[in-house]
């Protein structure tokens, strides 16, 4: 493929991304409701920490660095925890 090309198929992923990122804190802000309803914490840390562990091993499933993919990870669960307040 042209380099064009690619970058065409690379603009299109992110544009998924990011609506997979919208979709997500949709469902952040119900979890968040939920949650003042029913008095709960919103961060719960063995939560954070069971799905970490999860993400981590799918990613270097998929041949990402682990490293990186805890970043990500990271960066979306501090969002998260803002949407939830």
């Amino acid at each position: 493929k042209e380099i064009h090309l690619l970058r065409e198929d690379i603009d299109q992923i992110d544009n998924k991304i990011i609506s997979l990122l919208g979709e997500r804190m949709e469902v952040v802000k119900q979890i968040g409701k939920y949650k003042n309803e029913n008095n709960l914490p919103i961060y719960q840390q063995e939560r954070y920490n069971k799905m970490l562990e999860e993400r981590k091993k799918e990613a270097k499933e998929r041949g990402l660095r682990e490293e990186f993919v805890e970043k990500i990870i990271d960066a979306i669960h501090s969002e998260s925890i803002h949407n939830q307040l």
